[in-house]
């Protein structure tokens, strides 16, 4: 027999009313058309801890500069649309990382 649960996976979301910083992973990440590409995005707390905050459940917001080349889900994953390069920018609790993102062909 086999059972299967509707039951999501349970997300703790930190305490990050002290955050100090928030940075991606790398200040460029390379893609191709046609291709996808995860971001991680950190936050730093007061407390020194640091946190991965690219899941929904966090709150941050993302944006391309151009959105012609390459477009950022909710979840912070890059799709390379054109050949180009843009910044994409990330918005948690006031602060703000932003990460160039370039694109090769397909």
């Amino acid at each position: 027999m086999i059972y299967t649960s509707n039951v999501k996976p349970l997300v703790v979301k930190p305490d990050l009313s002290g955050m100090t910083g928030l940075s991606f992973e790398s200040d460029t990440v390379y893609t191709n058309v046609s291709s996808d590409i995860g971001l991680g995005l950190y936050a730093t707390t007061a407390d020194g801890g640091s946190y991965n905050v690219s899941a929904p459940a966090m709150g941050t917001t993302w944006t391309a500069a151009n959105p012609d080349i390459a477009m950022v889900t909710e979840t912070g994953t890059v799709r390379g649309l054109k050949e180009g390069a843009t910044t994409l920018t990330a918005k948690l609790n006031g602060l703000t990382a932003t990460v160039s993102v370039d694109v090769g062909p397909a």
